[in-house]
């Protein structure tokens, strides 16, 4: 006679896991590979990272750091592929984004980037041809040092660094940093602005090799917002 409780509190919490999964803005099924993200010094087929979209605004100002927000897209980036050395990733939106922005930025969930990657001279490289792009590597071809940086000790307030707004490349560090709970022990910061001088776009890269990529964003001096995806566990 005790079976009957049973069964109805087994649907309830398998509806309740189901609105969970359905909230977090993909498959069900899918949901799982998310405990596999992508890994630039690791890469494997089936590893799958999904990030939340932000804008922000105000690079510039030292002073200003939280003018930012999220936006209702989620970006799916998974490896798919691999021939010898390169790996093909996959980006592409969830069901129920509404991508918005500038440029490249505006681009239906519906439409899937493809590119490869590979691991060089022990850098994470992208590499994409004249008529591919990349969400999460805003600027097509980048190269990510595997190494830990070990200048520039800084934290990460925000939508950007403490670290004086610059119009060069710098590599710095941070330790301990929670992203939507998930705490990253260290992580390493690669800025690239050095064609702001030239009225160009600036980009920053937070990783780490063998646990994933915590965020990208890009700016420029004539744009009023920037844009980046923040990692989702």
């Amino acid at each position: 006679m005790k079976i009957l409780p049973f069964l109805l509190l087994s649907i309830f919490f398998l509806l309740a896991l189901s609105a969970c999964y359905k909230g977090a803005g993909t498959d069900a099924t899918a949901f799982p590979a998310f405990f596999n993200p992508v890994r630039p010094g690791a890469m494997q087929v089936g590893q799958k990272s999904r990030y939340l979209m932000l804008r922000g605004q105000h690079y510039f100002d030292q002073n200003n750091y939280d003018q930012f927000e999220y936006l209702p897209d989620t970006l799916i980036v998974e490896i798919t592929a691999q021939n010898g050395p390169d790996f093909t990733f996959k980006e592409y939106f969830t069901n129920g984004s509404a991508p918005v922005g500038s440029g490249s930025y505006v681009v239906y969930q519906s439409n899937a980037l493809t590119y490869l990657a590979r691991v060089e001279n022990d850098t994470f490289k992208t590499i994409l041809n004249g008529a591919q792009s990349s969400r999460l590597f805003r600027f097509g071809k980048v190269a990510l040092p595997l190494a830990h940086f070990s200048s520039n000790p800084t934290s990460i307030q925000g939508w950007k660094t403490t670290l004086p707004v610059n119009q060069s490349f710098i590599t710095a560090y941070t330790t301990n940093y929670n992203l939507f709970e998930k705490v990253w022990p260290f992580l390493d910061i690669m800025i690239d602005n050095k064609y702001l001088a030239l009225d160009g776009p600036g980009a920053t890269y937070i990783y780490e090799s063998q646990t994933g990529i915590a965020r990208t964003s890009s700016y420029s001096t004539g744009a009023l917002y920037g844009y980046g995806f923040d990692f989702l566990p």
